[in-house]
């Protein structure tokens, strides 16, 4: 296992098959006979770096390294590739990403497809953790099921396409009870508009002028209306005015407030999935500054551990070989809450009783990293329609089945149009609420999401389900026809904890997400079930109400529902959270506290999360992120 993590110079020539070859008189250099690995892109020529200090052969050389091509590090590369350097004399910085996953190119074509989400999750584009809890807080479950992107786009490629930034305040607290100084809601706007291209911002009419305060419309990031709104979404909405709900036009216009209910806008171009690795990735793909590694393992964060400086990162390939290759610059660490505090902790950089458990040398005693994860719990209440198994089922424009696929009329509206119910992003309406659970509480602490879909009480086991059956054409489920609403708890109080297994990179890590640890989390969860019940028994919802299936069918106690059932909504944040205090990890501008040369750039520096869907502002960090590299290593 030593050599596994310290390789030797021996291990290095095991590994790379490396010759010497003459120069000139006096001098030596590497040259490898090792059949370079396939990858996206291969048209750089890296130069080849002889030694890093220990005397272990490396591979080649790069200013910058990316370790994940998700969310994060798609906008990373994106911004970084475009760059150049001031003093003229260098041109454009060498990008080197590394991503466990595999391309985009080689993704099936459901990924593109909106509702195709339901054939994504456990499928090869999921890493599907699971996690370690208390049956006795979890209603008698052992652990949770989390599924997280693998591949170009990361986990926001197998979302539900929800544009959502969270509330002003969210970023005001970032700065004021955190340390993140410079993050306040005035910084970080100008990074959310330079990633977007919104529809709204480019209409022309004063909706259109009140829009461009908030959103832009000439960023890489396609964010649209949808367009098919399905009949059923629209009754909920004006079910929930009827409740006292107000109408909210945005809930990303900050002068407007979270607060209220609408229809939600997507991450969508021309009625396909528009994902960080569509927008950001696809247009610099063929670059010569920058090279993709998929299907790249990386083992750890290579450091100078005189200078604390890191200078490299060491990666399994996809043939299995070891290569160390060398940043000039910077590495930049974006594999996600999850695999950033993996691959530090793998790299000495910890909590430092639990690193020195295993083995491993402390070379930063960091006691913030892996600690302060954070995500969005759920639940659903979910009803038939009045005639579940026979005529409903028929209307497929209406009750989203496994027949949907199979019409001709459906398939035509998409691959002709781009539009009709395959453009659903599942979630399509809903909004934000403050139940009081928390008096105290800042703002809305739930978010309720509507889907023209029959769903068990876990969705995501309800759509593996309807995944089993097979893809669109050939599915041969019999899934009853009704729909759902979705609580989110989108403001938790309870914190969890992602820590290593084993010192092997392959090894999956040990999560607690610790869900409704604080009673405030149960009673939000709660809250909602009530609050979803009381708008699904409105007039706006009688014509497509039938039996209420869950919670009914399971418990009339809502606490024991919550506990039996809650589910991840996917938005993992907080293990390596910037900020100021004993258990920050990164500074305001994202370097690792203690070790240069090294950020941290992905959701897993939240110090708290936000009110709403994730990728949004995952990828606002990473634009900010770029421009503090820019700014260090002088890049325009």
């Amino acid at each position: 296992m030593e050599n596994l993590h310290r390789p030797t110079a021996a291990t290095a020539f095991a590994h790379h098959s490396l010759v010497w070859v003459k120069r000139g008189p006096g001098t030596n250099s590497l040259k490898s006979r090792q059949r370079p690995a396939r990858c996206t892109v291969s048209r750089s020529r890296p130069r080849w770096s002889m030694q890093a200090p220990g005397g272990a052969f490396t591979g080649p050389t790069y200013d910058f390294i990316i370790v994940g091509a998700g969310a994060a590090g798609s906008v990373l590369a994106h911004r970084l590739v475009n760059a150049r350097f001031a003093d003229g004399k260098r041109g454009a910085p060498r990008v080197l990403l590394l991503e466990n996953g595999g391309t985009l190119d080689d993704a099936p074509i459901y990924e593109h497809i909106p509702l195709g989400f339901s054939q994504l999750l456990g499928s090869r584009l999921d890493y599907g953790f699971y996690s370690r809890e208390d049956p006795a807080q979890m209603g008698g479950r052992g652990s949770l099921y989390f599924p997280r992107g693998m591949g170009e786009g990361g986990s926001h490629a197998i979302s539900v396409m929800l544009y959502v930034r969270g509330s002003f305040l969210d970023y005001a607290f970032w700065e004021e009870r955190y340390g993140a100084t410079g993050w306040g809601p005035l910084d970080v706007i100008p990074y959310f508009k330079r990633s977007e291209s919104n529809e709204r911002a480019e209409s022309q009419d004063a909706f259109g002028a009140k829009s461009r305060e908030f959103h832009g419309a000439d960023g890489p990031l396609r964010v649209c209306n949808q367009r098919h709104p399905n009949p059923m979404s629209l009754a909920f909405l004006r079910a929930a005015e009827l409740e006292g709900s107000r109408r909210n036009p945005d809930f990303n216009d900050w002068n407007e407030g979270q607060e209220g209910i609408g229809m939600y806008q997507v991450t969508q171009r021309d009625g396909r999935r528009e994902s960080p690795a569509t927008a950001f990735l696809r247009p610099i793909r063929g670059r010569r500054n920058l090279h993709i590694e998929t299907h790249a393992l990386a083992e750890r964060v290579v450091l100078d551990e005189e200078q604390r400086r890191a200078i490299g990162v060491s990666y399994i390939d996809r043939h299995g070989k070891r290569v160390i290759a060398h940043a000039a610059c910077e590495v930049l660490l974006a594999a996600g809450a999850i695999g950033t505090p993996q691959l530090l902790m793998l790299s000495g950089i910890g909590p430092g009783e639990h690193l020195r458990s295993l083995g491993l040398k402390v070379v930063r005693d960091s006691v913030g990293v892996g600690s302060n994860l954070q995500d969005h719990a759920a639940v659903v209440v979910s009803h038939y329609s009045p005639d579940p198994f026979q005529d409903d089922r028929q209307h497929k424009q209406l009750y989203y089945t496994e027949l949907l696929g199979k019409d001709p009329w459906t398939l035509f509206q998409y691959f002709a149009l781009g539009t009709g119910p395959l453009t659903s992003p599942i979630c399509e309406a809903g909004g934000f609420y403050h139940t009081r659970a928390d008096a105290e509480d800042y703002g809305c602490d739930l978010q309720l999401r509507f889907v023209p879909f029959f769903s068990d009480p876990d969705p995501y086991k309800s759509l593996a389900e309807y995944r089993s059956g097979g893809d669109f054409l050939m599915n041969t489920n019999v899934r009853p026809a009704g729909f759902a609403v979705q609580s989110v708890l989108i403001r938790p109080h309870s914190r969890g904890s992602v820590r290593l297994s084993t010192v092997d990179p392959r090894t999956r890590p040990i999560i607690h997400a610790n869900w409704l640890q604080d009673p405030r989390d149960l009673r939000t969860l709660v809250n909602g079930i009530q609050v979803s019940r009381k708008i699904i028994g409105l007039e706006p919802m009688e014509e497509y109400r039938g039996e209420e299936v869950f919670p009914a069918s399971v418990t009339d106690k809502p606490e024991e529902y919550v506990r039996q059932t809650c589910h991840t909504a996917n938005a993992l944040v907080g293990t390596a959270r910037m900020g100021t205090g004993p258990d920050a990890v990164v500074d305001p501008q994202l370097r690792v506290y203690g070790i240069e040369r090294l950020r941290v750039i992905d959701a897993s520096v939240m110090p708290k999360i936000t009110g709403g869907q994730t990728g949004a502002p995952t990828m606002m960090i990473a634009e900010r992120g770029a421009d503090f590299v820019k700014q260090t290593w002088k890049l325009t």
